[in-house]
C-alpha cells in the first residue's frame, strides 16, 4: 500500500530495476517504527503524485541531495528520506 500523501517520518525507497518492464518500479516503505517495513511492485501511473514530483525533482537536481526531499542513488534508484535527515540518518 502505497502512502497517498507523503508522511515526513517515512523513508522510501523507490527502484526501477532493469528486472522490472520500464512501466513498473518496486518502492519500499520505510514507516516510523513500530510500523512494519511494506515493499510492493507498482506501475508508474498508480503511483501518487507527490512520488512522481518528488522522482522528477531529484533527476533534475542528481547528482546534488536535495535535503527536503532526498536523493538518487544511480540511474534508477531514488530515496526520499525524512525532512530534516540525510542518507545516512544525520539531522540538519
Amino acid at each position: 500500500m502505497l502512502d497517498p500523501k507523503r508522511n515526513p517520518e517515512s523513508s522510501y525507497h523507490i527502484n526501477a530495476s532493469s528486472n522490472l518492464p520500464p512501466e513498473y518500479v518496486y518502492v519500499t516503505t520505510y514507516p516510523p517504527m513500530p510500523e512494519e517495513l511494506r515493499t510492493g511492485t507498482y506501475r508508474r501511473d498508480v503511483l501518487p503524485r507527490w512520488m512522481l514530483e518528488a522522482m522528477a525533482l531529484l533527476d533534475a537536481g542528481h547528482p546534488e541531495t536535495i535535503y527536503s526531499i532526498g536523493v538518487r542513488v544511480g540511474e534508477n534508484s531514488y530515496w526520499i528520506e525524512p525532512v530534516g535527515v540525510d542518507s545516512v540518518g544525520r539531522s540538519w
